[in-house]
């Protein structure tokens, strides 16, 4: 590997502790289960965290954006319904490893995400060697759907970068 992209990261190690993402985790773990309505609600709530973020109302996103998503979540959840909730996240502690990484690294993010999701680009920013870290206005998680055009720049400017380097 000779270079690396994160956009809107999470790494296993860091908890998630945004009330907002707490709420919304919880509102989905109580539809999984639920025939009436439970994969609607679960994929709105997944709306909610990753489309909208903790500062927005659904109506202040593009509807066309948002669509796409429910589109895709909904039929991820369909295909994947009964496996929902059965497994648990295998931790590996990743945290504690950024410093290792030995590859240009860009770390982008939105300033309308999460907290933790914020804290996570911060903190592979500061940690792994000579990262770069680049915030998008106007976008929450999906940095890469809702600032399009400025997101691949950013890609292809430091990918550019990164070949000048080898």
């Amino acid at each position: 590997m000779s270079a690396l992209v994160l956009a809107s990261p999470g790494v296993s190690g860091r908890p998630f502790a945004d009330p907002y993402v707490a709420h919304h985790t919880a509102q989905q773990m109580a539809a999984m289960g639920d025939p009436d309505g439970g994969a609607q609600r679960f994929v709105e709530h997944f709306l909610r965290m990753w489309v909208d973020g903790p500062y927005r109302e659904p109506s202040q996103v593009s509807r066309t954006l948002r669509e796409r998503i429910h589109a895709s979540a909904s039929a991820n959840v369909m295909r994947h319904a009964r496996g929902l909730g059965a497994g648990m996240p295998r931790e590996v502690g990743a945290a504690d490893r950024l410093a290792s990484i030995g590859v240009p690294t860009l770390v982008l993010d939105g300033e309308l995400d999460s907290s933790d999701i914020s804290s996570n680009a911060q903190a592979i920013a500061q940690t792994v060697p000579d990262a770069r870290h680049q915030r998008f206005a106007s976008a929450a998680h999906m940095v890469n759907l809702e600032s399009t055009a400025l997101f691949n720049l950013a890609v292809k400017s430091f990918l550019v970068s990164t070949t000048d380097l080898n």
